[in-house]
């Protein structure tokens, strides 16, 4: 009898495509020819390699990949792009020079706009260098940040000692940081700037040595390594986005793939707004 390999109809609409049949049937494949590659039987690995290019789902994801996933991307190897790692001081270069534009965007104007432009480019660097770079980085670029609050203060008051600027500007503003009393922001409203040191160094976590994704023995091991990827890729969302995804495991509802593949999240009402559903995170996907 002539295996299955492929799980929906040849059709030209790209959303009637049933994408979670599709993933599993290429999955179920792919740990079909790696248990055969363990087992050494070559035979069975061959004839499963040939199946899966016949695959009908396979062609699919493949299609995907290249013009969704991957779309404008340049892959290295590929696109005839060379794979070149960041130094950490290009990389603490590039903050420097963020962090100097906004405030000299900034000159004579109220902190709480520079507060409030000022903290995502914090957070959004901190969050892209912390699986690269050092605690000492980190501290270079907070001292940084001290040098350019203090030019504001100075700039913005040029009549006022140091004492003066200092209990208008800093002090411990993050009650939830008790002890750090050199917190930049406003004392009237309560906004404060963020500083790198809050955020905690988080270094990428090698694959153990011959784990595989497709190895049905390690499926606890990709689960929980995959759901810790996408709690990392969460923090850059918006606290609503966040907690949305977080509900659904990281995962599409639909496809069951993992919904940092490159891709532009979007939010979805599952009663839609014109019939009456709300913006409750029970009625968003």
């Amino acid at each position: 009898m002539r295996e299955r390999a492929n799980v929906t109809k040849s059709t030209t609409d790209w959303h009637q495509v049933n994408w979670r049949a599709a993933y599993r049937q290429v999955r179920n494949l792919r740990r079909r020819i790696f248990k055969a590659t363990e087992e050494e039987d070559w035979r069975k690995v061959r004839n499963l390699q040939r199946l899966m290019l016949r695959s009908y789902s396979n062609a699919l994801l493949a299609v995907r990949r290249a013009t969704q996933e991957n779309a404008g991307k340049k892959t290295a190897g590929v696109d005839r792009v060379l794979v070149k790692t960041s130094k950490v001081s290009d990389v603490k270069a590039i903050g420097c020079r963020d962090i100097r534009e906004l405030f000299l965007n900034h000159r004579g104007k109220s902190v709480l706009p520079l507060i409030a432009r000022m903290n995502p480019i914090i957070r959004g660097k901190a969050n892209y260098m912390k699986p690269m770079v050092s605690s000492e980085a980190f501290a270079d670029l907070e001292h940084y940040l001290f040098i350019r609050q203090s030019r504001y203060a100075k700039r913005t008051h040029p009549g006022k000692n140091n004492a003066w600027k200092r209990h208008r500007y800093w002090g411990n503003l993050n009650l939830q940081r008790p002890a750090n009393r050199w917190v930049f922001g406003d004392k009237a409203s309560g906004a404060y700037m963020l500083k790198f040191s809050w955020f905690k160094i988080e270094r990428h976590r090698l694959v153990r040595k011959r784990s595989s994704p497709d190895d049905p023995s390690l499926q606890d091991y990709w689960k929980e390594r995959n759901q810790r990827a996408g709690a990392t890729e969460a923090e850059k969302l918006g606290k609503i986005r966040r907690t949305v995804a977080k509900k659904q495991d990281f995962r599409c509802p639909v496809c069951k793939a993992s919904l940092f593949n490159g891709e532009t999240v979007h939010l979805h009402h599952l009663v839609p707004k014109c019939e009456g559903g709300g913006n409750e995170i029970k009625n968003l996907v």
